[in-house]
């Protein structure tokens, strides 16, 4: 089943994987469609309240943003004065464990780092994080739920398990009593935390973990703009987008008009242009209908391969690594790249590009349709914590509500900074890592969000004027997963079915098949496990 965006969250990583997408290769990366309530997929469970949301208050944004909608609070500078927003230590001695991805190297022993030092003292015990590589994480959990070896929290991405349910019952502590509706105010920088990224971690009916959160607005087709020739806001349909990779790619020059890290050949961007649904459509008498069984998504396939056939896409795009790509746009090779939102504010903070030398697309959309824009599911994953007393789950939520203090506050400084002098100095008052800071401050967005809950960057202001007026102009068109908040016992044993649709998709679009053998693959998927998976989602609908 499909995972998290296993998006670059820190600087460090920044410089190797800017554009690099979804371990996915088909449809939306959703973690709840792997996983949430309902039981085993055959009736629907009762559910608890999610916690009560309650925007962060102290700090007035250059940009107001409405986070509901995906439109996140633009900043051109750090606040001045910073507020302290957590009264005392979250912790009360000892240690709490967690386990995380990484796309960094590791950080320098605890003995000789200066930021962990400084986070234990402000924690008021010692808080230590495992890592793994994001390439073998999803093992690493895996083998971790098999064992008894559970840290105190784990970051959770792919709810696919089967029996899931007894799996929760089992290893994990149920946090509805701790964070349900009011509940959560007594943890307020988890309160700021939206309500469709607590949805995820709603699984049959219960509360099971702290989301962290991601903006809803995460993919996007980036382009440079300065090797276009025609203005980027002119590209209005798919026409206009052909044309467009016509007019740039020139393969003697060794520039190409795309490639993509954000599936195959960048097909889902093109697949809401032509319609089809977000993973799955719920339709007017409450079945469900699979995007890749529509012919929207069908004509979206056959405009891929024609834009490969034609040559427009870099040679080597059906195995390119994120930094392979990023390489490739920044060196002007590529001028298209259909990735992650993130990317944008690390091309011109971390790869050198100048703000007017990046732009994201606008949405365009095939003859007859609407412009849209699939929705992420607003969250990387979910921190789930080791069955234990309700006490020891509090101190692990106030040790999360520290690390989730937002923009404009003392906490958040030392979260995302660590120690003035020896982790970040001033420049023009804006706070950047040093060298020694770019190799401890590592891996915290993995363990709180709330970093992207803002646009800010020091000196990046053209940069948040331009992400904030796109944000603006898209959020309308947004399109979410109906299937987020279900679970499908079916599904989570359907891997090797959905890969054999993927297959024929890519063998599609390099030419090696024919459209009919997608209906035909199509055809085999819904009799081995896609009418089931559809009936087991109608169901929790109820």
């Amino acid at each position: 089943m499909s995972s998290i965006n296993r998006e670059v969250t820190r600087r460090t990583a920044l410089k190797s994987a800017v554009l690099g997408g979804s371990a996915l290769m088909f449809g939306v990366p959703s973690l709840v469609a792997c996983g949430n309530n309902g039981g085993t997929g055959a009736t629907a469970a009762k559910q608890v309240d999610l916690p009560t949301y309650r925007v962060p208050t102290g700090m007035k944004p250059d940009l107001v943003g409405e986070p509901a909608r995906g439109i996140q609070d633009g900043f051109f500078t750090m606040p001045k004065d910073l507020r302290r927003s957590v009264d005392g230590a979250p912790m009360s001695g000892g240690e709490i464990s967690m386990m995380v991805p990484t796309l960094a190297p590791p950080p320098p022993a605890l003995n000789n780092n200066t930021y962990a030092k400084a986070m234990n003292a402000r924690l008021g015990g010692k808080f230590t994080v495992r890592t793994a590589p994001s390439s073998e994480y999803g093992t690493k959990v895996d083998t971790l739920l098999a064992g008894n070896d559970l840290p105190d929290m784990v970051l959770v991405q792919d709810f696919g398990q089967p029996r899931l349910d007894k799996l929760l019952e089992n290893k994990f502590t149920d946090l509805s009593d701790l964070l349900t509706g009011d509940k959560v105010l007594e943890h307020p920088h988890l309160a700021a935390i939206p309500s469709k990224a607590w949805n995820n971690a709603r699984m049959f009916g219960r509360l099971w973990g702290v989301p962290v959160e991601r903006p809803l607005l995460w993919n996007v087709m980036l382009a440079r703009a300065d090797l276009m020739k025609a203005d980027p806001g002119s590209i209005a349909t798919t026409d206009d987008f052909e044309a467009m990779c016509a007019e740039v790619n020139d393969p003697r020059r060794n520039r190409w008009a795309l490639t993509g890290s954000y599936g195959s050949f960048s097909l889902p961007a093109f697949a809401a242009a032509f319609g089809a649904p977000n993973n799955w459509s719920k339709n007017s008498d409450g079945s469900f209908t699979r995007d890749f069984e529509t012919d929207e998504y069908k004509a979206a396939v056959e405009f891929t391969a024609k834009l490969r056939q034609s040559g427009y896409f870099h040679p080597r795009s059906a195995n390119l690594t994120g930094s392979q790509i990023t390489e490739l746009f920044v060196s002007g090779q590529v001028v298209c790249n259909a990735g992650q939102l993130s990317g944008w504010k690390a091309l011109t903070s971390v790869q050198g590009l100048k703000s007017s030398q990046v732009t994201a697309m606008p949405l365009f959309s095939a003859k007859g349709q609407q412009p849209a824009l699939f929705y992420g599911p607003g969250v990387y994953g979910v921190i789930l914590l080791k069955k234990a007393s309700n006490d020891r789950a509090a101190e692990c939520l106030r040790l999360l509500n520290l690390y989730a203090a937002p923009f404009g506050t003392e906490e958040y400084l030392l979260v995302h900074y660590g120690i003035s002098g020896q982790d970040y100095k001033l420049e023009n008052g804006e706070p950047k890592l040093t060298d020694v800071g770019k190799k401890e401050v590592v891996n915290v967005g993995y363990v709180s969000g709330s970093e992207f809950r803002v646009m800010y960057g020091p000196g990046q202001a053209d940069w948040v004027r331009a992400q904030y007026q796109w944000e603006k102009t898209v959020a309308p068109h947004g399109l979410a997963d109906p299937t987020l908040g279900l679970y499908s016992e079916t599904a989570s044993r359907s891997g090797d079915e959905e890969q054999k649709v993927r297959d024929t998709i890519s063998d599609i679009i390099m030419g090696r098949k024919k459209i009919d053998d997608f209906t035909a693959a199509v055809k085999t998927w819904k009799s081995a496990v896609g009418d089931k998976i559809r009936d087991e989602y109608a169901k929790q609908h109820g």
